[in-house]
Formats: structure tokens, C-alpha cells, sequence
């Protein structure tokens, strides 16, 4: 929540009095940052409680003690949060609860759209709904499931456009090829060159990818545990 009030110049071809400034209504400006100030209010609680970012990847948080270590990874709303002990990770999650409502699970199964199978040693990352949902935005006659990504050795130019979800799929894909299928990054970031002007090629080269994905909808990335004595 924004819990200060926030001014601002005013714009040019306002006419208002020397000296003046504008506020802003929280029920207007607040919608927009939201998400950012949700951000700041967790960052805080998580460095009360002894988290700190990492400069990498803001996403993740670090917490050392003489008990041990523990990493926190946070998307949104959802997270996974391990660390070096048991008695640790019961610390943590009595301390973080005082202060926020969450649900937790002691066995990760998801995380914001992934499928995650664990074991005492290894994490398989799988996307199968995400994937199964690009079917309904394809046409109706989708070629059958293929066992490769589409081949881009021909040039695919900017020519008529066509009213029909190029974008959204782009973007499903996109996170689709960052979270659990690396095979298909190159070809995503090539069909993205045409998100503006969008033809008749280009979604068949877009149906091709997701009839690859169809044929492949369980495959996994494999995490196997590097060394249990290291701990993280």
C-alpha cells in the first residue's frame, strides 16, 4: 500500500498557481504501483527478519546464522524457501508467520505455472497445464504433433496483418522456454521479430512450435543435487 502521499510537477498546459503542485489520488495512481510497493513492504519484513537480496537475481533472498543457511526464491506471491537444517527452516517459518498470512506446503509440487516433482535428491520441472492452454488459442486445425521445432532457414518477411492472438501466445511462450523448455528459446525470440506485423507464415511457424510442444508436453528440466555434504 502507498502509505505516504505523492506530489508531482504540474504537466505542461496545466495552468495552475506558481509554487503549486499536484497530488496524486491513491485510487488512481495507486493501481499502477501496487506491485511495486508490495515489493518494498516485503523486502523490508524479509531484512527484518535477516533475508538479504541477492545482486544477481532480486528475486532470491540469502539468510545466514550460526544455524546454518537458507535461500528464499520469491515470484509474486509464490515461493520456495529451503535451507540447511530443519531447525532452521522451523525459524524461519515461526518468525515470517508472526508477521505474514501464508499458506505453506512442506513438499514443493508448483511454482507459478511449473510442475515440480520432488525427490530426496533431484527436482523435475515440468509445464504440461501452461502448454495443454496454448492449444485453445490455435486454430482448430493444428497440424499433428510434431517431433521438432519448425526450421527458420527460410526468411520469413513483414507482410499482411492478421487479426489473431500472435502476442499472447508469444508471451506464453516465453515463459514457457525460460521456466522448463530451453529447446525452444531460439525459435520464440525469432517469431517475436514479428509481434507488429504478423502473416499467414508466421502462424503457421507458431503453430508448428506448439504442435512440438504437444508432442513434448512432460518433458523435464532434470535438477539432481550436486553434493548433499555442501548443502547450499
Amino acid at each position: 500500500m502507498i502509505d505516504i502521499p505523492v506530489f508531482i510537477w504540474p504537466l505542461q498546459g496545466i495552468n495552475k498557481e506558481k509554487g503549486k503542485l499536484l497530488r496524486l489520488k491513491k485510487a488512481l495512481y495507486g493501481t499502477k504501483q501496487e506491485s511495486r510497493c508490495w515489493w518494498q513492504n516485503l523486502t523490508r519484513i524479509l531484512e527484518d527478519i535477516g533475508f538479504h537480496p541477492n545482486k544477481d537475481n532480486i528475486s532470491t533472498y540469502t539468510y545466514t546464522s550460526d544455524e546454518g543457511k537458507a535461500l528464499l526464491l520469491i515470484h509474486v506471491d509464490d515461493g520456495v524457501l529451503t535451507s540447511s537444517s530443519d531447525s532452521l527452516l522451523k525459524t524461519i517459518l515461526q518468525r515470517m508467520s508472526l508477521i505474514l498470512n501464508i499458506k505453506w506446503d512442506r513438499r514443493i509440487s508448483g511454482l507459478v505455472g511449473l510442475t515440480v516433482e520432488a525427490t530426496a535428491t533431484s527436482l523435475c520441472i515440468s509445464q504440461p497445464n501452461l502448454i495443454e492452454k496454448l492449444t485453445s488459442l490455435s486454430s482448430s486445425n493444428i497440424m499433428a504433433k510434431s517431433l521438432l521445432p519448425p526450421n527458420f532457414t527460410l526468411f520469413l518477411g513483414k507482410l499482411k496483418l492478421l487479426d489473431i492472438p500472435y502476442l499472447k501466445i508469444i508471451g506464453i511462450l516465453l515463459y514457457i522456454s525460460q521456466g522448463s523448455c530451453p529447446d525452444i528459446t531460439f525459435a520464440v525470440n525469432y517469431l517475436a521479430q514479428f509481434l507488429l506485423e504478423t502473416d499467414k507464415c508466421h502462424w503457421e511457424a507458431l503453430e508448428h512450435l506448439i504442435a512440438y510442444l504437444q508432442h513434448t508436453p512432460t518433458c523435464s528440466i532434470f535438477i539432481n543435487q550436486k553434493d548433499i555434504k555442501k548443502g547450499i
